[in-house]
């Protein structure tokens, strides 16, 4: 390729080149792996607000922490 061929207005994208499993299920047209459902699972505990885990959606902010028996929400308006 020539450098013309290569002005892409100055951006790059960078794209991985795809596993040899994944390209042949592509090719085969195969469906994609069922979504796993997503979770959290905590060992113990949190003791102290370090351990929380932070919730929120940019306006409105918590860290949840505590136990099973008390949780305790600490909430954050900025």
């Amino acid at each position: 390729m020539d450098g013309d061929d290569c002005d892409a207005g100055g951006e790059w994208i960078w794209v991985r080149r795809p596993q040899e499993a994944e390209a042949a299920a592509a090719a085969a047209g195969w469906p994609a792996e069922e979504a796993r459902p997503l979770k959290v699972v905590f060992g113990s505990p949190a003791r102290y607000f370090t351990d929380a885990a932070p919730i929120g959606n940019g306006r409105l902010g918590a860290l949840v922490w505590g136990g099973v028996t008390s949780e305790k929400l600490q909430l954050n308006r900025n």
